[in-house]
């Protein structure tokens, strides 16, 4: 078995491990990155690619609002296109209550420094020519946008390789060693990586990490189905379009090709699952093609090239558990939890990365992140007392 030393381990090569390593190299901090598969091949490169800062619980918007302004400068501080662009995001009502959700939605993201107008008529279809008449409107953030989720992961892994992190693919964490109850490193079959801070980045699977040194963490995988298609001649939307309920996702890419994301049905118990089957899914997961012929009859003619699944991680309370695993359980020192992003962390990575590091190396984040604290869900009355909001305003 090899032994590697290093300042900070990281469990995960998704796109939040990696933008960790990426800016602990920048602080000349040695860094190594074990993942189980391949880098960026999970949650972080099968999602739908938006770049969105509306419709999130409010405590992610200074998040999201840093992340953005990251994301604009991204492909050249990597070296390497992301595929990112600043195409807006629009989410559309279907309803009246849906377009009084919207309103409040964009009151509330106002006080909080995000910027979006309501828009309906002519000024809706000048966004999405092949939108179905008859819809009331739509919210539309112009600052919002979408990047190409396995070209961005896999950039930002890149530039942290290059910028001297060690990242192992196929080295799946078996153990976490304890001395004295303080962490000293992660063991995969092969390797060995030695370090008093362990960062716990493994998405989906980050509870089964926790188990490995007694540490509760409250995340449950959600399976999300995708589809894409053959470069199409028609314009569909120039921003990235979902409706309001979270029903569905489309994004036209500047190829003309189409993708497509579903929300899974409420009666879908089997999309709490870490199968990634899309053939045959149990129960009724939805389609990614259905709602999006809905709202845009033409894609009935489209055709689809690639159908794909990827695991999205959740927390009770839809928001990512950011921080030390808390005292209350007893967990061991070092040992920092950045996992449950809950299916909208891709956007999020670049600046979680930032500010896990400023914590780690400062000793503080630039940005609040009390917020995301693992306390929150180690109440005596259990994680769902935490639950003050429904998870409606996210996606």
């Amino acid at each position: 078995m090899r032994k590697i030393e290093a300042d900070v381990a990281i469990i995960g090569g998704g796109i939040v491990g990696l933008s960790i390593a990426r800016e602990m190299r920048k602080r000349n901090r040695k860094v190594v990155v074990l993942e189980r598969g391949g880098m960026g091949e999970e949650a972080s490169g099968l999602n739908g690619g938006g770049v969105r800062q509306q419709g999130r619980l409010l405590p992610e918007i200074p998040l999201a609002l840093a992340a953005v302004e990251m994301w604009k400068t991204l492909d050249t501080e990597l070296g390497r296109p992301t595929g990112y662009r600043r195409n807006g995001h629009l989410y559309l009502g279907e309803s009246d209550a849906d377009m009084d959700k919207l309103a409040k939605m964009r009151e509330a993201e106002m006080k909080l420094g995000l910027e979006s107008e309501i828009v309906e008529g002519k000024a809706l279809k000048e966004l999405a020519p092949a939108l179905v008449d008859g819809l009331p409107g739509a919210k539309y953030c112009a600052t919002d946008g979408s990047a190409i989720p396995l070209q961005a992961s896999k950039a930002i892994g890149a530039a942290a390789v290059e910028a001297g992190a060690i990242v192992l693919e196929n080295e799946e964490v078996v153990a976490v060693p304890l001395s004295n109850h303080k962490v000293c490193g992660i063991m995969s079959r092969n390797t060995f990586v030695e370090a008093p801070v362990v960062v716990n980045a493994a998405g989906p699977w980050a509870p089964f990490v926790g188990e490995k040194v007694g540490v509760y963490i409250p995340i449950y995988p959600s399976r999300s189905i995708m589809m894409m298609s053959a470069p199409f001649p028609i314009k569909v939307a120039d921003p990235f379009v979902q409706t309001a309920s979270m029903a569905m996702a489309v994004c036209q890419l500047p190829d003309g090709s189409v993708r497509m994301g579903a929300g899974a049905a409420a009666n879908d118990i089997g999309r709490f699952t870490y199968s990634k089957e899309v053939r045959n899914p149990p129960f009724e997961q939805a389609k990614p093609r259905g709602k999006a012929l809905e709202m845009f009859p033409v894609l009935k003619d489209v055709k689809i090239v690639r159908r794909w699944a990827g695991i999205r991680e959740c927390t009770p309370d839809m928001m990512p558990i950011i921080g030390w695993a808390s005292e209350k359980v007893e967990s061991p020192e070092g040992f920092f939890i950045a996992a449950g992003f809950s299916g909208h962390g891709f956007c999020l990575g670049p600046v979680a990365g930032r500010l896990i590091t400023e914590w780690l190396v400062d000793g503080k984040p630039s940005i609040d992140l009390s917020a995301f604290s693992h306390d929150r869900f180690l109440r005596p009355q259990g994680p769902l007392t935490v639950v003050e909001v429904r998870p409606e305003q996210t996606g």
